[in-house]
């Protein structure tokens, strides 16, 4: 799924960018300029990945990432590039950018050893950081009780369209041993072992991602409860 998303992208902007944008760098005159790159750019918390395809242009030197309306700007030498696989697809990666949380816009340009560059290629991405962690809560807890002689939490539904990816459930069993549990968003009831020790808090938390290729996870602070 997410290297669909990401040549969708690509062929969106493969298929706007036809030979007038050359003519709009080098007039009517004929000249040789550089070959563009794809790029897409994922989300991070606080950071964007900007990713890129192969290009086999030998007269490509390095590639310029703008961003802030082109008043920022990062310089990466064709040696610099980084493999990044991405659900199984062989992708570059141009930069890992530090940013403040927002949506960014990007321009990319690749040059020669004589300073000529390539038409442009854009990509958006976003960084997430406090404000989006404001928005997101715990899974909220039903109930609690022994159902048909088993330890049983009964959760409330939570919108997965909200980013959650799952609620990590951890709790202790006689002998002192620790047991965790990952229940994803569609999951209504989570059944514990018999051999829960109910004299102590079953802990859990939830995983949100802001969206589905962002490189990070959120996660909730951690609840506690006891059975009822």
């Amino acid at each position: 799924m997410v290297s669909l998303l990401l040549f969708a992208a690509m062929g969106a902007i493969s298929g706007c960018t036809p030979m007038d944008e050359y003519k709009k760098i080098a007039g009517d005159n004929e000249h040789s300029y550089p070959a563009r790159m794809e790029i897409s750019a994922i989300a991070g918390k606080g950071r964007i990945l900007i990713l890129g395809s192969d290009i086999s242009d030998p007269k490509v030197t390095k590639c310029r990432i703008y961003w802030d309306l082109e008043d920022k700007f990062q310089d990466v030498p064709m040696e610099d590039l980084m493999p990044y696989t991405v659900d199984g697809v062989a992708l570059n990666l141009l930069a890992e950018l530090t940013l403040p949380e927002k949506s960014y816009s990007f321009t990319l340009y690749t040059y020669d050893a004589l300073g000529n560059h390539s038409v442009p290629t854009t990509a958006t991405g976003r960084s997430y950081g406090e404000k989006y962690e404001s928005t997101i809560s715990n899974r909220i807890i039903k109930s609690f009780a022994v159902v048909d002689s088993k330890p049983t939490i009964t959760w409330y539904s939570i919108d997965p369209t909200l980013g959650a990816v799952k609620t990590v459930v951890k709790y202790k069993v006689a002998g002192g041993g620790t047991q965790t549990l990952d229940v994803l968003p569609e999951t209504g009831v989570t059944e514990l072992l018999a051999t829960y020790d109910a004299t102590t808090d079953v802990e859990y938390y939830t995983v949100f991602k802001p969206e589905n290729t962002c490189v990070d996870t959120f996660e909730t602070a951690v609840d506690n409860t006891r059975l009822n």
